[in-house]
């Protein structure tokens, strides 16, 4: 497609591709596949035109096409039995026919009656269908019994006199080092606030959650980061000039406005493996993880 269409005209489009194909579902021909494969490439031209931030921000355009995408399957499925429905039968008379025909070839009398013909002639061909199945003999007699082991009965055990419990001298208490990701969610929220008052511009995703030497703390970030953008704390945006992914803070009237938008609150996070954190990490030059909490962050 040349025209680049607004989200709202991409809704609509999909909309008439997902009618079109609940159509060819109930009415099965000789070009349903014709059409099937007509809906499909308009339906991926609409897709590839999409970005992953537009999909990101409109989950109804993936879940329209997710449901074509059913929706051909389903007929492709239909196709198939219909195929299989029309393919022609066996027919054994006129298999016996052929048979016939050909044991009369090959004797050397012509015969009008079955009953007259060597079929004896025959033997020789089908037995080479035939798998000849392998021949092996066993061990003659029988092995004697292998004596049985004799088993030992467990005694009950008996449990000494109940010790008497002395109360310790000392008793030290020990604070929970763990926190709960609720707290670390807020910390890494002040973070982003503190960063976006002092240097009063967005921050780069990959340099707040990579961590150098733990691919584990690298996950752990992106599903914490996750949290906020659901809940509207956030917001992911490309940037223009480099194409790298930025977080900024949303303000009240940004949530606000997606609120009135409709904007869903779906929560989204990157495919990340040890290769890529591997090579994000040289790329960033990452020596010190950003998110890290020595301190309190206020």
């Amino acid at each position: 497609m040349s025209q680049v269409l607004s989200p709202v005209e991409r809704k609509q489009v999909l909309g008439r591709y997902l009618t079109r194909a609940r159509a060819l579902k109930d009415s099965i021909g000789s070009k349903t596949l014709i059409n099937l494969n007509d809906v499909t490439e308009k339906e991926d031209a609409v897709m590839d035109e999409t970005s992953l931030e537009e999909k990101i921000e409109n989950q109804v355009e993936v879940i329209l096409d997710s449901e074509i995408v059913t929706c051909i399957s389903k007929i492709i499925e239909q196709c198939t039995v219909t195929l299989l429905k029309d393919v022609n039968t066996y027919n054994y008379e006129e298999y016996a026919e052929m048979i016939h025909d050909y044991v009369q070839q090959q004797s050397d009398t012509i015969a009008d009656e079955p009953e007259n013909l060597n079929w004896a002639d025959l033997e020789i061909d089908v037995a080479k269908v035939f798998k000849k199945t392998p021949h092996f003999s066993t061990l003659s007699g029988a092995l004697e019994p292998l004596p049985k082991k004799p088993i030992a009965i467990r005694k009950p055990f008996k449990r000494d006199a109940q010790a008497k419990t002395k109360r310790p001298e000392n008793v030290i208490s020990t604070e929970k080092e763990d926190q709960s990701v609720e707290e670390t969610v807020e910390k890494i929220r002040k973070l982003i606030i503190q960063h976006h008052k002092m240097h009063h511009q967005p921050l780069d995703y990959f340099s707040l959650i990579l961590h150098p030497t733990k691919f584990g703390n690298t996950i752990e970030n992106i599903l914490h980061v996750s949290f906020l953008a659901r809940d509207g704390v956030i917001q992911l945006k490309k940037d223009q000039s480099t194409g790298k992914l930025m977080i900024e803070p949303c303000t009240k009237e940004m949530a606000q406005h997606a609120k009135k938008i409709g904007k869903s609150s779906v929560q989204n996070i990157i495919n990340l493996n040890s290769n890529q954190w591997q090579t994000l990490v040289k790329y960033y030059n990452i020596t010190q993880p950003m998110i890290n909490f020595t301190k309190e962050i206020v």
